[in-house]
């Protein structure tokens, strides 16, 4: 992985995680189940692409957090005032730069989680 140079930002970090890790994850079990969740309650594949990359990126976030602060990861972490600030961050970051993202990926990746989220 890259060094950073400057501090990271949520554009960043979000860059950094447009890796093929994200596609071993939506083959996961559990991004599966979280695939056919969002099939039922989204309308459309680019609402469930979005929702999809800031869910992923999310679950990092609460990991650090979680770390940072030596605390369980749990329902009163990811409703802590810190924790929403950083995730309206990152779900601002992620609807404004969505093509910005996806292009980072390549043809065949991008195809790939296409074809998940469909």
């Amino acid at each position: 992985m890259a060094k950073l140079t400057q501090p990271m930002d949520c554009l960043v970090y979000c860059q950094f995680g447009m890796t093929e890790q994200l596609l071993d994850f939506a083959k996961s079990t559990s991004g599966q189940n979280y695939l056919r969740m969002s099939k039922r309650l989204l309308p459309d594949a680019e609402s469930r692409l979005k929702a999809f990359l800031v869910d992923y990126q999310s679950t990092f976030l609460v990991k650090a957090i979680a770390l940072t602060m030596g605390v369980e990861a749990d329902f009163d972490l990811v409703t802590s005032p810190p924790f929403m600030e950083m995730h309206h961050e990152l779900c601002d970051t992620v609807d404004e730069h969505i093509g910005e993202l996806m292009a980072l990926l390549t043809d065949d990746q991008r195809s790939r989680l296409q074809a998940l989220l469909a």
